[in-house]
């Protein structure tokens, strides 16, 4: 292995599982109704200035992402508060709360370009909301179509209810997150 990144490790498995005749799927071929389009999913008007922390944030998080170390940064008027790496989502989120002093950070997850679709896909599910609530972040965005949400009709109706404002974001055009949308 060149290092001992997760998607080095994935990359050799896979190798070693096609030597068998072992081909692993895309995640996306199972898991597509896991997989929001792009919109706003709750109820609460995003205002401009979380729309720009959004667009900022989903652009640090892609790098990161690219660079294999983490999905997940955490950002506040335009400044980035925390990073994920080997430590996991959770940590990041409780993290970049904690610098925020509870008053309301973005929660930002992206896939990286070219990322394998077989292997390590962002997720995020109701300890991902529950640990954005006690750090005080009040809202997350994913890439669209890309991160699968663990339930997604649940998550929506929780983060409705933690009051977390939640986008599937696939390009800055703060129109296309006036409406909310339903599944």
């Amino acid at each position: 292995m060149l290092n001992r990144n997760d998607y080095s490790f994935f990359e050799i498995a896979a190798k070693e599982f096609e030597k068998e005749k072992v081909t692993i799927l895309s995640q996306k071929t199972f898991l597509k109704s896991l997989l929001l389009p792009e919109g706003r999913y709750t109820k609460s008007k995003i205002s401009k200035d979380k729309l720009e922390d959004i667009e900022f944030g989903m652009n640090i998080a892609h790098k990161l992402a690219t660079l294999d170390i983490g999905q997940t940064v955490v950002v506040t008027q335009k400044m980035v508060l925390a990073l994920e790496a080997i430590e996991g989502t959770d940590e990041t989120i409780k993290r970049g709360g904690a610098l925020s002093r509870n008053k309301g950070a973005v929660v930002c997850k992206s896939t990286k370009q070219g990322q394998d679709e077989r292997f390590d896909l962002p997720a995020i599910g109701l300890d991902t909301l529950e640990n954005m609530h006690s750090s005080g972040c009040d809202t997350i965005a994913i890439r669209a179509n890309e991160t699968i949400v663990v339930n997604p009709k649940e998550f929506i109706a929780h983060a409705n209810k933690l009051k977390i404002n939640f986008i599937s974001f696939s390009g800055m055009e703060s129109q296309k997150y006036n409406a909310e949308k339903k599944i």
